[in-house]
């Protein structure tokens, strides 16, 4: 797949610094400061998100609102996700009847819970905990209590109310996760004996568990696409990793990872194309790592230089834990630090940097980004030069000129870059790409 963006910006060289303006309209957004986790966010740009104390809704339009909290004094387990369309949300919630918490279905028009239950065991005030739901919004997964300290990967539907997915190892827990489209295949982890959290998927309620090539468990699955067929998870040797009957694991490696620097997947869109994940130091809050987003063509790319080459505004957030994807693509939630080091919740609308659907109506396009060595550049007008800048304001390719509309950027070193390209009529235009 081809990344081919259109770009309407110009830059004014000053002092030795680059400013610019741009007519892109992506944007980010911070939702909320604190403890708050935005866990997911529908196709519609609707976020979900979680506190040890209650569950949240965002929109552009209506900001970030309650819609429970958690009232019989334990904290909130589980994450709140939300279905594809937005209809829906499942979350962890207190039924006043029991006062223990347990799965909840949030319906958003009617403003209204369903309370789905539990295995019926309450632990530290928790009968259940809901972990995600499937993106039509019929099922949910999350986690029982069985008794004592051990709990088993469940599920509800409307017509089979909960369901207890069991534990293949006895007197050890399971967990799920995550469920594809209309929750016919579902995946989560599997204790096994000395406490291992391996990856395990349930198809008809059937567990199979997952290794590597070499055959050592693959560490828990913690999302998989719409489509059933990619599953994602970490600590793969230290790495982020995606996997399908196909092809079995893959890495998502990164340059730094190892033993106290190490990554999960966090997210994958509904076809297994983009993946987003993190990196992180170890021992060490997740928080002050680095988030990644993953593609077949650019591979993984540091989150914040992902943004930066959409020539969009961060303002101030590094993406250090992006923690849910549309299942579209167009939208990724998580949270990151400002500068001062606070958490921040954010949603980063891709919507439009999907690709340009009438290139006919630009003025330049270009691709891939991020670049290996060969960048491909389009443009109606005929192009005078080309000159390369890092983010400090240094030209490092002087007057580099197009060779058949491809432009060699071999000898760039890893990072970001501001192309300035001036045409024969004096106009000029810039964009940023990742060298990788």
């Amino acid at each position: 797949m081809k990344n081919i963006y259109f770009l309407k910006a110009r830059a004014f060289l000053f002092a030795g610094s680059l400013f610019f303006g741009t007519s892109l309209s992506a944007q980010v957004f911070k939702i909320s400061m604190g403890d708050v986790n935005a866990s997911d966010v529908s196709n519609n740009g609707i976020v979900s998100l979680n506190s040890p104390s209650g569950n949240f809704i965002w929109s552009e339009e209506s900001g970030i609102q309650t819609i429970n909290e958690i009232s019989n004094g334990y904290s909130n387990g589980g994450q709140a996700h939300i279905s594809n369309d937005g209809s829906k949300i499942a979350a962890t919630v207190t039924n006043p009847e029991t006062d223990g918490n347990e799965m909840g279905l949030y319906d958003v028009e009617l403003g209204t819970w369903t309370f789905l239950g539990g295995l019926g065991t309450i632990v530290d005030g928790e009968d259940a905990s809901a972990w995600s739901i499937s993106g039509d919004g019929s099922t949910v997964v999350g986690l029982g209590w069985t008794g004592g300290f051990g709990g088993h990967a469940i599920y509800w539907k409307e017509d089979e109310g909960i369901v207890d997915l069991g534990s293949t190892v006895e007197g050890m827990s399971s967990r799920a996760n995550d469920a594809n489209f209309d929750g016919s295949v579902i995946v989560g982890w599997q204790d096994a004996e000395d406490g291992f959290r391996q990856a395990a998927i349930w198809r008809e309620g059937v567990q199979t568990l997952l290794y590597d090539e070499e055959g050592y468990e693959l560490w828990e699955a913690g999302a998989i696409s719409d489509d059933g067929n990619w599953i994602v998870g970490g600590d793969l040797g230290f790495s982020a990793w995606r996997w399908s009957e196909e092809t079995g694991v893959l890495a998502l490696d990164h340059p730094q990872q190892g033993p106290y620097f190490r990554g999960a997947a966090t997210g994958i869109s509904q076809d297994g194309s983009m993946i987003i994940g993190y990196y992180r130091p170890w021992p060490g809050p997740a928080y002050f790592g680095e988030g990644f987003i993953w593609t077949e063509d650019l591979g993984v790319v540091n989150l914040n230089d992902y943004v930066d080459s959409l020539g969009m505004d961060r303002d101030g957030i590094s993406f250090t834990l992006p923690l849910g994807i549309s299942a579209n693509g167009k939208y990724i939630v998580g949270n990151g630090l400002d500068f001062e080091d606070n958490i921040i919740a954010f949603m980063i609308n891709l919507e439009n940097e999907m690709g340009v659907k009438d290139l006919n109506s630009s003025t330049l396009t270009y691709y891939p980004n991020p670049v290996g060595n060969i960048l491909h550049i389009d443009s109606k007008k005929e192009i005078k030069s080309i000159e390369v800048y890092n983010l400090s304001g240094q030209k490092v390719l002087l007057n580099s000129q197009i060779n058949q509309k491809k432009m060699d950027v071999t000898k760039l070193l890893i990072g970001t870059y501001v192309f300035k390209i001036t045409f024969e009529n004096g106009q000029i235009e810039t964009f940023k790409i990742i060298k990788k």
